[in-house]
């Protein structure tokens, strides 16, 4: 009797999720105009606002725009939501074929009741692959609302590239972000079972001298990447410069335009032999590899957030307070559980595991569902979503990232077995993996490879 109610529960738990989700599918085809159907309208000489929604990073590697377009960016619609009409028809597009950033904006101004708006099907790709027409956008633009900073005099290549380097090396540069949670891909044997990846936060204002106290960064400092590890040293958490955490070097100049596992190797080693007593205890060799280099196999996704400084100070006594003694456990107490209760303390009430898709255990996929739906009732928080460009050259990648159910179906090679010795049990499992539709945060600017890695010939040019 207990199985069957439990059977019945988990179906009905599946048909209501998917009915939610075809809803909202409904929902926004009804707002979402084809490329034909545009030009067809713009032909007309129908009044109609035409808005480029795109990232600024997105609109310095493609600087085009439909011809009439009025360029606003996702932060300025978010602050001001009555730069958008309500008593005019409003098209909005972004670049990519997802339309993540134009959905974003679709569904906060529908929120607010600009009922007259619409979404243009496949963005600005989708425009041009018809074979419409694109004009040049020669006007000076912020690279943020925030930053004072003018791009205009600069290629965009050259832009997008110090955007990148700077982004981690130089302070004061970042994309309006004073703290940046890293969701970062799963790798090696355990990560491709669970395929649930690392998660950490970068602080921009907080800095550390010994990897385990925080104080407040000084000038030409880069902040820290604070994460939980398993048995480095015996800590329960640690703290890494990002450059090092990301590339394993100390400045961008160092960072090879191709790497191999070879490479990262050596990277990985000549950082621990140039930082002799970086730690009181010098970690183990794979201890050095949870800490350095985590973006040369993993993809790691950028959620950028803003924070105050009253916010940092009260992150830095928690962690200053707190015994920093390992007690990892995979489960209930891995690196994502260390992120949210940092967020926590952060944003308090603002993060929460799933205790449907995930049985309890905190994700990063969740960490990100949630701080999206938070971010989504606090425009203050400034939210962005970036992809660090991985670096090129032959080294095995990460993998895909999902919830405790969902990377349980993904995981064929144990499902057969499992479900031979118990049916029901993973049925119910592969139902709720199947219905997992929670939001998965999407980089919605990201330039190609080649503007942040220049190739090993413009280096040595440029030596």
């Amino acid at each position: 009797m207990a199985v069957d109610l439990a059977i019945i529960s988990v179906a009905v738990l599946v048909a209501a999720v998917l009915m939610k989700h075809d809803r909202d599918r409904r929902e926004f085809e009804r707002h979402i105009i084809t490329p034909e159907a545009l030009y067809a309208l713009l032909a007309s000489d129908r009044d109609v606002l035409l808005v480029d929604v795109r990232q600024p990073l997105d609109l310095l590697g493609d600087s085009v725009i439909i011809p009439g377009s009025k360029r606003l960016s996702p932060r300025e619609v978010r602050e001001n939501p009555s730069l958008l009409p309500k008593d005019r028809d409003v098209v909005v597009y972004c670049t990519c074929p997802s339309d993540k950033t134009s959905r974003a904006v679709l569904h906060r101004a529908l929120a607010l009741g600009f009922l007259r708006i619409t979404l243009l099907k496949g963005g600005l790709d989708g425009w041009r692959a018809k074979g419409y027409p694109v004009e040049p956008y020669e006007k000076p633009f912020h690279l943020d609302s925030d930053q004072s900073s003018h791009l205009s005099n600069a290629a965009p290549g050259s832009a997008i590239r110090r955007v990148l380097f700077c982004l981690l090396f130089l302070p004061g540069i970042r994309v309006h972000a004073d703290a940046t949670l890293l969701i970062e891909a799963p790798i090696n044997f355990l990560g491709h079972v669970s395929s649930t990846g690392h998660a950490a936060l970068l602080v921009d204002d907080l800095c550390s001298d010994d990897h385990i106290h925080m104080r407040w960064c000084q000038a030409g400092e880069d902040g820290a990447v604070i994460s939980r590890y398993k048995g480095i040293d015996g800590y329960d958490w640690l703290a890494m410069p990002p450059g090092p955490h990301l590339f394993a070097v100390d400045s961008a100049d160092e960072i090879p335009a191709t790497v191999s596992i070879a490479e990262v190797e050596r990277l990985r080693s000549e950082y621990r032999t140039n930082h002799p007593g970086s730690f009181e205890q010098d970690p183990p060799k794979d201890g050095w590899i949870q800490l350095l280099g985590a973006s040369y196999r993993r993809r790691i996704i950028c959620v950028q957030l803003h924070t105050t400084a009253a916010q940092d100070e009260r992150l830095m006594r928690w962690l200053n307070r707190r015994p920093n003694k390992t007690h990892f456990n995979f489960f209930f107490s891995n690196c994502a559980d260390f992120a949210r209760q940092m967020l926590d303390v952060l944003f308090p009430r603002g993060v929460h595991r799933d205790f449907v898709f995930d049985f309890g255990m905190t994700t990063p996929k969740q960490l990100e569902s949630s701080l999206h739906h938070y971010a989504l009732r606090h425009s203050e928080l400034g939210y962005e979503v970036h992809e660090l460009p991985q670096v090129p050259g032959n080294i095995p990648r990460s993998g895909r990232l999902y919830g405790v159910a969902e990377s349980f179906v993904k995981s064929k090679p144990y499902l057969l077995p499992v479900a031979v010795l118990d049916p029901i049990g993973i049925g119910s499992v592969a139902a709720l993996g199947i219905a997992d539709h929670r939001y998965t945060a999407k980089a919605t600017a990201r330039a190609p490879d080649s503007f942040f890695f220049p190739s090993q010939d413009i280096v040595a040019a440029g030596r």
